[in-house]
């Protein structure tokens, strides 16, 4: 099968900081672990938007698994990155995958995975191309390809902190998808967005020491117990995480201002 569809998607590319210290300091079983019991749960969670369903494990026992069957955000995982990315370019997609990460910085934070993202949007394709080479056995390679991983990428990389920002591009297509009322002109507008505590203007810490304006998830204000710097401090120093290095104490030092800055602005 070979799909290559590419209409404009919205996607966001998100990384673990702190993946090469955690790989050196933990063994390979260990690392399969954070794999199977964390990284993969918490994205399925988090695409899930918290729906559970209950099954039957191959024990016979039922076990309460993410239920992803009305998903609407699509994600891969490569070692450290994970890349989510809409089926559309509408307004209800957008805020679909605002959610999702959303969710997932939160996780991160508490599982000791903090996660650096950053969300933009342009043209994207999933290619598959899949062969039967015996009976009940499948071989497949899998490529996504576009412009908006690109984007999403460098947007990305340049960031000081844990947390995710709005390609400032997508923001001015995001209000030109509303003005000019392609879709359904009651969702939310950039504004509206703000106002409910989803996204949040932050003058960014960048790498070269410097700052600059972007719409930010808010992700201090979507949970109800509030985080705190205990919490930030220990997301960064989990699984045998080293945090001596000045370069990682500016990471917790700029993450933690953010939350306190979003936790006052109202």
């Amino acid at each position: 099968m070979n799909n290559n569809n590419s209409d404009i998607r919205f996607v966001a590319f998100l990384d673990i900081l702190g993946f090469k210290n955690l790989v050196e300091n933990n063994e390979h079983s260990k690392l399969l672990q954070l794999y199977n019991n964390l990284i993969i749960p918490n994205v399925q969670l988090s695409s899930a938007l918290g729906q559970f369903k209950v099954i039957v494990n191959s024990e016979g026992k039922q076990i309460a698994v993410p239920d992803v069957s009305k998903a609407k955000i699509s994600n891969v995982i490569i070692s450290d990155s994970i890349l989510c990315w809409t089926e559309n370019s509408t307004m209800k997609s957008f805020i679909d995958l605002i959610i999702v990460v959303r969710n997932l910085l939160i996780m991160g934070f508490y599982s000791g995975l903090p996660l650096r993202g950053g969300i933009s949007y342009g043209p994207f394709s999933l290619i598959k191309h899949a062969q039967s080479v015996g009976a009940n056995i499948t071989w497949m390679t899998l490529a996504c390809v576009g412009k908006s991983i690109v984007h999403s990428y460098e947007i990305e990389e340049k960031q000081q902190w844990a947390g995710c920002i709005i390609d400032n591009a997508l923001i001015e297509y995001y209000k030109n998808i509303y003005k000019d009322k392609l879709y359904d002109s009651s969702l939310a507008t950039i504004e509206y967005l703000v106002e409910k505590n989803i996204l949040i203007k932050y003058n960014v810490p960048l790498k070269n020491d410097t700052t600059e304006e972007f719409y930010t998830i808010n992700w201090p204000k979507s949970v109800k117990d509030k985080p705190t710097e205990d919490i930030i401090k220990k997301a960064f120093l989990m699984h045998k995480k080293e945090t001596a290095d000045p370069d990682v104490t500016n990471k917790i030092e700029n993450t933690i201002s953010f939350m306190n800055f979003a936790l006052k602005n109202r």
